[in-house]
């Protein structure tokens, strides 16, 4: 076999039932810890309280759930900086993740207060050099993967778009997944953070840069995000099917991480600001658009997934996805996000990032803006 790539080193997982009561113990070598939590569902259950009184000393900040814009991330940064910690706990979905490991960063690089002279596409073009504050994430959500990822997706409502600040030096020192926390997620954020973990699972395994490291985890992950989101959506109790998806989620992170994305992703960060929807759901909407659009360039890698949640024949699986969208209650229609058809040239301008470096091919704007009409106007 001859195979070349590089990876990303993953963090310290802990990951299981439970395995949130252990962050005490996990903490104990720090004395000053800020806790960054974006689930209210959280903050109003005592259990943040519970886990402060544990620590020697500790400040909670509360979040917004929703993405982290460039104000909402310098002002943490500043925040931080006043407290001086000495570890971050960052406990909620994506979104929370993702600002923390931003600021965690920034808050010991030079500019730090001001992240856009870091952020890809439309900032200084700033490298960060210097290591953050140790950060613990504990995702309460089974989608994104920000746990795993080397990325912080931060939206700029200025330039209409969501840009990532890209670096290793992002990655969490230590991760803590606990299913038993996302139990308590309404009924549509599982719905759309898990689509979202099913197409970066995806999107992985098909990308062009995916490798010999990253197939088996994308593939794995993808095969118990499709078996396994329909129960956590109705039965939303279920520890085997929370547990898949948390898993579903972790392992599109690590996989994303080290191969990239494609497409969908890459409409995504436009449209969720057009359409001012999630990133969740921006992805739910586009993976079987994806699908379709890339099925006759990826078709041993579709009947490698196909096989993987027992369908045939591999030119069935865009369709199946359709079908598993439609069941979930997924939107198939741009007109129903306030998008018109004339909008269409500019949202795909500012969809060409790194993501949609990674798709199996790179369709020309027009191509793609005929695709995206013939599907989402019928």
């Amino acid at each position: 076999m001859a195979a070349r790539f590089k990876l990303h080193a993953q963090p310290r997982l802990d990951f299981g039932l439970g395995s949130y009561s252990e962050l005490p113990r996990f903490l104990s070598p720090f004395e000053k810890i800020v806790i960054v939590c974006g689930s209210q569902t959280i903050l109003n259950s005592g259990r943040l309280k519970e886990l402060s009184r544990q620590l020697p000393s500790s400040l909670i900040i509360p979040t917004r759930s929703s993405e982290p814009t460039l104000k909402d991330v310098d002002l943490l940064t500043t925040t931080l900086r006043s407290h001086d910690p000495d570890a971050i706990v960052a406990i909620g979905g994506g979104s929370t993740i993702d600002l923390a490991k931003a600021s965690a960063v920034l808050v010991n690089n030079p500019k730090g207060d001001q992240v856009l002279a870091y952020l890809e596409g439309i900032g200084e073009g700033l490298t960060l050099k210097e290591p953050g504050i140790p950060l613990f994430a504990v995702p309460t959500t089974a989608g994104t993967g920000a746990e795993a990822t080397i990325n912080a997706v931060i939206a700029s409502p200025e330039h209409g778009v969501k840009k990532s600040l890209r670096s290793s030096l992002l990655m969490p020192l230590h991760i803590v997944i606990d299913p038993e926390l996302q139990m308590t997620c309404p009924k549509q954020i599982t719905i759309d953070s898990g689509m979202d973990a099913i197409t970066q699972c995806f999107e992985s395994y098909i990308s062009c840069r995916a490798n010999e490291f990253t197939r088996p985890l994308a593939l794995q992950g993808f095969k118990m995000g499709w078996k396994h989101i329909e129960t956590a959506v109705d039965q939303p109790m279920n520890n085997e099917a929370r547990s898949a998806m948390a898993c579903c989620a972790y392992f599109s992170g690590v996989a994303l991480a080290n191969s990239g994305l494609g497409l969908a992703h890459g409409i995504a960060a436009a449209l969720g600001v057009t359409a001012e929807i999630s990133h969740g759901r921006a992805c739910s909407i586009l993976l079987p658009f994806a699908a379709k659009f890339n099925a006759s360039h990826c078709r041993p890698a579709y009947s490698s997934l196909s096989n993987a949640i027992g369908m045939q024949p591999a030119t069935d699986l865009p369709k199946q996805i359709e079908r598993l969208s439609k069941r979930l209650g997924v939107s198939n229609n741009f007109s129903e996000l306030g998008i018109g058809v004339q909008q269409l040239p500019d949202l795909v301008e500012r969809s060409y990032g790194n993501s949609m470096r990674g798709n199996p091919v790179l369709p020309t704007p027009d191509q793609l803006v005929s695709a995206l009409t013939d599907y989402y106007y019928q």
